[in-house]
């Protein structure tokens, strides 16, 4: 399957900055400004290495994940009709040990992860609503659904820091 060199439209990379000294760091994660999405509920998960959780997506939510600690590697599969990349799958690296970013993942964009290395992956999510388990708008795909094509044993040749702006 024909991989992107691009990501969809809608999905975004926002690089962070980290202001740091010999006391540790500081970064910002999310500012009004940078309109990133509304925030309706921030969540952590800590993922153990060899873990994959995917694929999933939301009819009305956005997602924006933060990588806090650990290595990843990320699938998306565009399920918009209506976009140009309908039907396209993505993956790439993310290790947070490098330059730090926010992905935002909008509504009706397929999406999941491996955790790769030997560290837990920890993630910080922000959904622009709150999760309700009763009208949950989560939908699930098979992680090895042939219809994505995402082989998460294959090294994916892109690092999330290739798509940054």
């Amino acid at each position: 399957m024909a991989r992107p060199s691009a990501l969809f439209a809608g999905v975004r990379i926002v690089p962070l900055t980290d202001h740091a000294d010999d006391r540790g760091l500081f970064r910002e994660v999310v500012r009004k400004t940078w309109k990133i999405s509304k925030i309706g509920q921030v969540s952590v998960s800590k993922t153990k290495p060899g873990v994959i959780k995917a694929f999933h997506w939301h009819e009305h939510q956005a997602d924006t994940w933060h990588l806090l600690q650990g290595r990843l590697i990320v699938g998306l599969h565009d399920l918009r009709k209506k976009s140009k990349s309908f039907g396209q799958t993505v993956l790439f690296e993310w290790d947070a040990e490098q330059k730090p970013c926010v992905l935002v993942i909008p509504k009706k964009v397929c999406h999941g992860y491996k955790v790769i290395g030997s560290k837990d992956a920890l993630m910080l999510y922000m959904m622009d609503k709150e999760y309700d388990s009763k009208k949950s708008d989560e939908k699930r795909i098979s992680q090895d659904d042939p219809s994505i094509g995402a082989d998460w044993d294959q090294k994916p040749g892109k690092a999330i820091t290739d798509f940054f702006p």
